[in-house]
C-alpha cells in the first residue's frame, strides 16, 4: 500500500470519539487515545494493557481501514463480501468502527451508502462531528479509486484485531494468575477457554460451491467401500442402530430423548462401556447431575448385574461383591474418563476435550444431560 498523508482530522477524530463516547469499545479491541496508544481492555486488573506497559502500539494499520472504508463507499457490492470478513469491533479506531457500523445499518435498510446518505445517517444520531465530519468523509472517498482488493484489506483489518484481541486476553490472563483467586487447573481452563473463543470468532464459516464439495464426497464414498463391511462411526453395542447409522459419526451430535425415568442415561452409558470395553474407544462424560462416583457405581452395576440397593441397606453378599471387584479390573483399563463438574458451559467442555484428545484421544463425548450446560453468556442458549 502506498504510504499516503495522515490527515490531522483523524487524531481530532479519535479524541472527539474517546470524549464523547460515541463508539463503544470492546475489551479486546483497544481505541486509539489522543496519544496513539491503545486503550485498557475490560476485565483487566490493573487498568493497563501489555501494549501500555510495554509503550508498543497494538496492531493496527489505520490506512488499510480507510482504504477499505473508501471502497466501501465506492462499490457498494463490496460490503457483502466484506461483511463476512470483519465485525463494526474489528476496526482500531473509534471513528472506523463507527463509520462501518453505520453503512452496515444503511445497507440492512436497503439505502445506498455513499457521501450523502451516510453523512445524513450520522448526522441524524448526532455522530457525524464525532467521526470527523463532512470532510473526513470526503477524503476518506478520494483516499481509494477501486474496490478490487478491498477483501484482501478487509483481512488484513481482521488480522490485526485477532492479534489485539490475543494481547488482551494474555493481559487478563497474566493478571489473574498473579492473584492466585482461583487454582492453576480452574485458571488453565479459563485461558483455553478465551483463547478458544477468539478462534471461534475468526473460524466464520462461508459458502462453498457444490462442484467443490463433490470431489470431498466421492472421497468419502471410496474410502467407505474400502472398509468392507466395518462401521465408518463408533460403535455402540446395539446391532439395529449400528446397521442404520453405521455408529455414532464424527462432527455429529445425537440427542437421546424421552420423557424423565425412562432410561436415557442408562442407554447412553451402555454406549460409552460398548465403545471402550468391546471396541476400545476413547470416551469422555460429562455428568452434569450425577457425581463421579454415582456414576462408577452406575457402571460397575450394569456391568456386573448386580443390584446395588442390597450393599446400601448393609445386605450385600459375598458372591456379589467378588462379581464386583472381578469387572472392576475390566473396567479400570477401559479409556474412559468422567468429569462431574456439574455448571460448566460449552466451551470449557471444549476446552477440556481438545485437552483430553491431546492428552490420551477421543473418539465420543457423552453429555448428561444437556439442559444444564450453558452458553458463554447469560441466556446464550443457541450455544448449545
Amino acid at each position: 500500500m502506498p504510504s499516503r498523508p495522515r490527515s490531522d482530522r483523524l487524531d481530532s477524530v479519535s479524541r472527539a470519539a474517546d470524549g464523547g463516547g460515541a463508539v463503544a469499545r470492546t475489551s479486546a479491541g483497544p481505541s486509539r487515545g489522543g496519544d496513539g496508544r491503545g486503550g485498557a481492555g475490560r476485565g483487566v486488573a490493573s487498568g493497563e494493557s501489555l501494549a501500555d506497559l510495554s509503550g508498543r502500539v497494538p496492531p493496527q494499520d489505520i490506512e488499510v481501514e480507510r482504504a477499505v472504508l473508501s471502497a466501501l463507499l465506492r462499490d457498494n457490492r463490496a460490503i457483502h463480501s466484506v461483511l463476512t470478513e470483519v465485525e463494526p469491533a474489528d476496526f482500531y479506531h473509534p471513528a472506523h468502527q463507527q463509520l462501518y457500523q453505520s453503512m452496515l445499518a444503511l445497507q440492512d435498510q436497503n439505502e445506498p451508502v455513499d457521501l450523502h446518505t451516510l453523512a445524513n445517517h450520522l448526522n441524524e444520531r448526532k455522530l457525524l462531528d464525532a467521526v470527523g465530519g463532512p470532510v473526513y468523509l470526503a477524503e476518506l472517498w478520494d483516499y481509494e479509486v477501486t474496490a478490487a482488493n478491498v477483501l484482501q484489506h478487509a483481512r488484513i483489518v481482521r488480522d490485526k484485531s485477532v492479534r489485539r484481541h490475543l494481547i488482551a486476553v494474555a493481559t487478563e490472563i497474566a493478571e489473574l494468575g498473579y492473584e492466585e483467586s482461583e487454582g492453576a487447573g480452574e485458571l488453565l481452563d479459563r485461558a483455553e477457554s478465551r483463547v478458544f473463543e477468539i478462534g471461534q470468532a475468526r473460524s466464520r464459516q462461508s459458502f462453498r460451491s457444490l462442484h467443490d464439495e463433490m470431489d470431498d464426497a466421492i472421497d468419502y464414498v471410496e474410502a467407505l467401500m474400502e472398509r468392507r463391511g466395518e462401521l465408518t462411526g463408533c460403535p455402540t453395542g446395539y446391532k439395529d442402530f449400528d446397521e442404520k447409522t453405521g455408529g455414532l459419526q464424527p462432527g455429529e451430535l445425537v440427542i437421546i430423548a424421552a420423557r424423565p425415568s425412562m432410561g436415557k442415561t442408562a442407554l447412553a452409558l451402555n454406549m460409552a462401556r460398548n465403545a471402550a470395553v468391546d471396541h476400545h474407544k476413547k470416551v469422555a462424560i460429562f455428568s452434569l447431575e450425577m457425581t463421579k462416583r454415582a456414576l462408577t457405581l452406575r457402571l460397575l452395576s450394569s456391568e456386573a448385574r448386580v443390584d446395588l440397593s442390597s450393599f446400601r441397606r448393609g445386605f450385600g453378599s459375598r458372591a456379589d461383591y467378588e462379581r464386583l471387584v472381578q469387572v472392576a479390573g475390566t473396567l479400570a483399563e477401559a479409556g474412559i474418563w468422567i468429569d462431574d463438574s456439574g455448571l460448566i458451559s460449552i466451551l470449557e467442555i471444549k476446552a477440556k476435550c481438545r485437552r483430553l484428545h491431546a492428552e490420551n484421544g477421543l473418539d465420543l463425548v457423552l453429555l448428561d444431560y444437556l439442559q444444564l450446560a450453558h452458553g458463554s453468556a447469560p441466556a446464550a442458549r443457541k450455544d448449545l
